[in-house]
């Protein structure tokens, strides 16, 4: 059935915002990016993090970017903030300080219960491995909850006691939103923060995986599940927008669809069969639909028809580039007419310049002719923001699973976890299965974050993030004296060539974006160069690896072995104190060094802006047995043995002596 809606008024348009060639005000944007390496590398951020304490710096994070490790402790960190904020507002340095003490308490109590073991012990969950999609990595993420996550989920949830007893430490993606001081964010995380009376910060946490069917990031947050070839989903969009476009463009016949638009010219809003669709998203559907079939539209878009060519590029655009573009778009046209105005905590001008930007980034020519189109005729800067608003959601509409709103109320934190340090081979893919309609997508397998990237920096840059800290715990590459001719071996080089080549790529775009915004920064000049200044605006990198070496200067003069460091395993078994120790405290001192020398600047210097003088977590043993266990921590196995701990030696003993025997007696008795 369709009828006309009760008529609502047309919300005004705003200003129309002329193209300016003046360089836009942005605020200032620190981004923190914890690498993967498995739990190696999340004690090594367990020291990074306690440092960024001391210095009062982590009130600062507004994006925290993190891959397998790093999202092993990134989530858990986020938890317990929460816990913070949701009851204060604003915290105290104190407050941070105590934060990372039960962080480094509840994580070190975790990994020392050898979790990787623990992934077999369960008969009935190995079973359930072997006859459903419920894969190894989904079953690591149940471990997650219950010896990671457990202790303060139920300190922040009030589920009945059954829902406890059945999956404890379970919490929802979509939960791990921040309420400071009780009280919902109204007006966008962005605004919020953008508040200097807010002088603690709301990270926006996303969890890095890497999708097998796109070959592109796959990316995890409260809010948003992201692919930039196969496309994303906002939940909050998905009753507003996606829903009713589905329904348009997929289920209502031609001639439905004919009279939806019929009562649309008559309507601001109409009703098919329940749904409340705008006027608007109606002609656009039937346009759309009459495009993707190659038919005669019953309504073209006013900018199309001025600029025609702008149609197919835009319309075959990745879902990435055009999503860049409809964040602005949002902001500018929805964003000043919600409940409570939602402005991104930026001036419009900022929006208008992102919005070119994103434009440019899908045709430079279309562009440059819709600049000159908007410069003759202001008032089609407006319709071209709807109209990208239009194709973007009537794109996405079409890939969204109808099944998405449910599936996403399911989705575990622990699962996105799970899903970011799904390390190949140990783990095959992590199965999800809703998030895509099922012509596009039937079975969503996602791997390990540090496939595509082992930092998270393109989750800071895509951010605009301004200022950037990045803890890299990536593995070294060597120089191989012989290679080996087995084919096997060979594909694990090639792997891990691709690999190195592309984190050296991002160091190297890291490093020249920071000079290239160093050099033009305040330089007059033609628009061009303003475009520039925008694109390149990095105002400080920290950006330090678990090899690096030690800057000059006052420190903390640890004496460790950092290519042994390196080569600790990449693993989710048992490190024993040693291993522990020598990890957080190097992560502490290279943090320290690093993020004085780089971001020594405003907003972040501080009367605790001094050297580190002690190490978080005390080395008892002689340095020359400290280096013994560190240079045996690459092994994966029998490291006890290599340090020959007599303990160990007499169980392998007795384990081969069995062994023996039961050969033998399967021998005589065969």
């Amino acid at each position: 059935m369709i009828r006309n809606a009760d008529p609502e008024p047309r919300i005004p348009n705003p200003e129309n915002m002329a193209v300016t060639n003046a360089p836009p005000p942005r605020r200032d944007k620190l981004g923190l990016a914890l690498a993967g390496g498995g739990f190696r590398a999340s004690l090594f951020h367990l020291g990074v993090l306690r440092r960024m304490a001391e210095l009062d710096l982590l009130r600062f994070v507004e994006v925290l970017s993190t891959v397998s490790g790093g999202s092993i402790i990134g989530a858990l960190y986020v938890l317990l903030l929460k816990r913070r904020l949701d009851q204060r507002a604003n915290l105290s340095r104190d407050d941070y300080l105590e934060i990372v003490r039960e962080l480094q308490e509840r994580l070190t109590a975790a990994i020392q219960k050898n979790l990787r073991t623990r992934l077999f012990w369960n008969p009935l969950g190995i079973l359930r491995v072997l006859l459903t999609e419920h894969t190894l990595g989904k079953r690591m993420s149940r471990l997650y909850e219950r010896h990671l996550y457990r202790g303060v989920v139920e300190q922040l949830r009030q589920d009945s006691w059954w829902q406890t007893l059945w999956r404890p430490g379970k919490i929802l993606l979509r939960a791990v939103r921040f309420s400071p001081g009780g009280q919902q964010i109204t007006q966008g995380i962005e605004a919020y923060n953008a508040n200097a009376a807010n002088t603690s910060k709301v990270p926006n946490l996303i969890l890095n995986a890497t999708s097998l069917n796109s070959g592109r990031p796959f990316r995890f947050s409260s809010v948003e599940l992201a692919d930039p070839k196969l496309g994303g989903f906002r939940y909050d969009e998905f009753e507003s927008e996606l829903r009713p476009r589905k329904l348009l463009l997929q289920t209502l016949t031609p001639q439905r669809l004919r009279q939806a638009v019929n009562a649309a010219a008559t309507s601001p809003r109409v009703t098919i069969d329940g749904v409340t669709c705008d006027s608007e998203m109606v002609r656009h559907a039937a346009w759309w639909r009459a495009y993707r079939n190659g038919e005669p539209p019953p309504f073209t878009p006013n900018i199309v028809a001025k600029v025609p060519e702008l149609l197919d590029p835009f319309a075959t655009a990745e879902f990435g580039l055009l999503r860049r573009a409809k964040i602005p778009a949002w902001y500018a046209r929805r964003g000043p007419h919600q409940p409570v105005p939602v402005t991104g905590g930026v001036g419009s001008d900022v929006h208008m310049s992102r919005f070119w930007d994103a434009l440019q980034a899908i045709d430079d020519d279309i562009t440059l002719t819709l600049r000159t189109a908007v410069t003759a005729n202001p008032a089609l800067e407006a319709e071209l923001l709807d109209f990208i608003l239009q194709l973007y959601y009537l794109r996405t509409s079409e890939i969204v699973s109808p099944r998405f709103d449910r599936d996403w109320t399911r989705l575990a934190l622990a699962e996105a976890v799970g899903a970011s340090a799904c390390f190949p081979p140990v783990f095959p893919p992590f199965i999800v299965l809703g998030i895509y309609d099922d012509l596009w997508v039937s079975r969503l397998g996602l791997t390990d974050g540090g496939v595509y990237d082992n930092v998270g920096i393109m989750a800071l840059l895509e951010e605009d993030c301004t200022y950037v800290i990045a803890s890299d715990t990536s593995g070294l590459f060597d120089v191989e004296q012989r290679v080996s001719a087995g084919r096997l071996r060979m594909s694990a080089r090639i792997t891990n060539t691709m690999m190195d080549n592309v984190a050296e790529l991002q160091r190297t775009l890291l490093r020249q974006r920071r000079r290239v915004s160093d050099a033009i920064d305040g330089v007059a000049g033609p628009p061009s160069l303003t475009q520039l200044q925008t694109a390149y605006d990095l105002r400080g990198l920290a950006f330090f690896h678990i090899d690096s070496r030690a800057l000059p200067g006052p420190g903390l003069g640890l004496n460790l072995d950092h290519d042994a460091l390196a080569r600790i395993r990449t693993d989710l078994d048992a490190f024993g104190a040693v291993e522990i120790a020598a990890l957080v405290n190097h992560g502490y001192d290279t943090a320290d060094r690093y993020i004085r020398k780089y971001l020594s600047q405003p907003p972040f210097v501080n009367a605790h802006w001094v050297p580190a003088t002690a190490a978080p977590l005390p080395l008892v043993p002689p340095p020359e047995w400290v280096q013994r266990v560190l240079r045996a921590g690459h092994s994966r196995f029998f490291r006890a043995l290599k340090l020959l701990a007599p303990v160990s030696l007499l169980f392998t003993a007795v384990v081969l002596l069995a062994a023996i025997v039961h050969m033998e007696h399967a021998t005589v008795h065969p």
